[in-house]
């Protein structure tokens, strides 16, 4: 279901909100432990710090439900809603998160699941929940109804971008599909301008890496994979330094292409490509900082490498 809602996403106006959500609740819910640190991340960042302490320490493993139904009472009337994303565990601990892109939020909306409470999320009575809205833009609500102090605020999708790149999933392959699916919608700019965000090694390798695999597979006419260490991780490294392998046959032999992101102090970031076995090595100096800049001046460098390696490109 994944590599077909991926594929819908990557077409020309695909990249919609509903799929979003959609996606990241099919991955998420494969890996307890994944959505865990989800939740961590956003939670990291949250600015109610009283919701944050009364909601408690996010639980071992989570279990994630989409379009949770639950139904939101009133004095004088009762409705039927849906809450984008629910992270809980058990019955005795709840994260709801409304997630949004370009659309706004209507104040009634999260109020209503403000309102409603652990019990209609199937949680106990006593259950330690909150509530928090993710989204691409600042908005204003004034003061809510929140006598039980749930709401966690607004967490913009940027502040928390390289934390999610970074969520590493038990199965690698839902990691290269979890990076890929942010990937698109941070090109297309769905989670807000990101041109003053200047991210980590890692996190502009977790960014461009599966678009990359693809320039080299039709460049070579090829297959290649994204290799992963013992632990499954596809892309290494942290504030300094990030590095990604891919894997590929050249004239019966096994080949491993690494490209390195470096940003070294007081100079100017870097990026190295090397191959093993093989004695070419390329350093591009000042290489950009940005995503999308970063992208496509990495599929620049690996046709120079690769010409320069005896591989005449394919166009």
């Amino acid at each position: 279901m994944i590599d077909t809602a991926l594929a819908l996403i990557e077409a020309p106006k695909g990249a919609t909100e509903p799929r979003l959500t959609a996606c990241m609740t099919e991955v998420l819910a494969a890996d307890p432990h994944a959505a865990a640190e989800f939740a961590r991340a956003l939670l990291r960042v949250a600015p109610n710090d009283t919701a944050r302490d009364r909601l408690g320490p996010v639980p071992p493993r989570l279990t994630t439900r989409g379009e949770h139904r639950f139904t939101a009472g009133g004095r004088l009337s009762r409705r039927d809603r849906r809450a984008d994303l629910s992270l809980t565990a058990d019955d005795s601990w709840g994260l709801i998160v409304e997630a949004k892109l370009d659309a706004p939020f209507s104040k009634g909306q999260l109020e209503d699941s403000l309102r409603a409470g652990p019990a209609a999320f199937d949680l106990a009575s006593e259950a330690s929940m909150a509530v928090l809205a993710l989204t691409s833009n600042v908005h204003a609500f004034g003061r809510f109804k929140d006598p039980d102090r749930r709401w966690l605020g607004i967490v913009l999708w940027h502040d928390v971008l390289a934390d999610l790149f970074a969520l590493e999933f038990d199965d690698p392959e839902l990691t290269v599909r979890w990076q890929q699916l942010l990937s698109v919608y941070t090109r297309r700019e769905r989670f807000g301008k990101l041109g003053a965000v200047r991210p980590a090694p890692r996190t502009q390798l977790e960014f461009a890496a599966e678009r990359a695999r693809r320039h080299i597979e039709t460049r070579l006419g090829t297959p290649v994979e994204l290799r992963g260490n013992r632990s499954g991780r596809v892309v290494q490294g942290g504030a300094r330094t990030g590095w990604v392998q891919y894997g590929f046959r050249a004239k019966g032999q096994k080949c491993v292409l690494t490209v390195e992101s470096l940003r070294p102090k007081q100079r100017p970031r870097a990026l190295v490509i090397r191959e093993d076995p093989g004695d070419v090595r390329l350093e591009f100096a000042r290489f950009p900082a940005e995503l999308l800049a970063f992208e496509d001046a990495l599929h620049e460098a690996l046709d120079v490498f690769l010409a320069h390696d005896g591989r005449a490109p394919r166009q």
